[in-house]
């Protein structure tokens, strides 16, 4: 999508392989990509990374999880979830979480900065034999010093309040 840059090198792509009950593997990956201090191009070229990544993988069970530093005005403009990443994994937000307003508010406006991605092979209409469960993917708020005002109350080392600025995101994956 663009030019290959020399960009400093940021955060890496953690992955883990994970052995399911079947003896399949599933591969789990952790981002936490540029943030919007960063140029957009280092965001997109992280994108690009990480669809490369599956890519080497082929047809194998996959999810990401983490911080992606896209705002919702950003993928308006660049499509980055939508597009992107939407043309090639399955995008917790997109396909499922329709009750969620986002996993973190700033400045009056909720944005999904962290999702969790999902390979195609857990497609429901795939033939693997574990698949996504889209009506379980949410934004868990039950801890107590999670929220504060309908917004994620930030951790405060000072007083036992606050967890973090940013809502995880949840999703389950389940055998056929």
């Amino acid at each position: 999508q663009f030019s290959k840059k020399p960009f400093p090198q940021t955060r890496g792509i953690m992955e883990v392989p994970l052995k399911l009950p079947d003896g399949e593997t599933l591969y789990v990956m952790g981002v936490h990509f540029p943030s919007q201090a960063n140029p957009h191009e280092q965001r997109v070229d992280a994108v690009n990374t990480l669809n490369d990544l599956l890519a080497a993988k082929g047809d194998a069970n996959v999810v990401v999880g983490g911080d992606f530093n896209i705002t919702k005005e950003e993928d308006r403009d660049s499509e980055l979830f939508t597009k992107v990443l939407g043309n090639i994994w399955q995008v917790s937000h997109i396909v499922g979480c329709k009750s969620c307003d986002g996993s973190h508010y700033f400045k009056g406006g909720w944005s999904f900065l962290d999702a969790l991605l999902f390979s195609k092979a857990l497609d429901a209409n795939k033939g693997s034999k574990w698949r996504l469960d889209v009506d379980s993917i949410s934004t868990p708020t039950a801890g107590k010093y999670q929220m504060r005002n309908g917004i994620p109350s930030r951790f405060n080392e000072k007083h036992p309040t606050g967890v973090s600025d940013h809502l995880p995101m949840y999703g389950e994956i389940l055998a056929r």
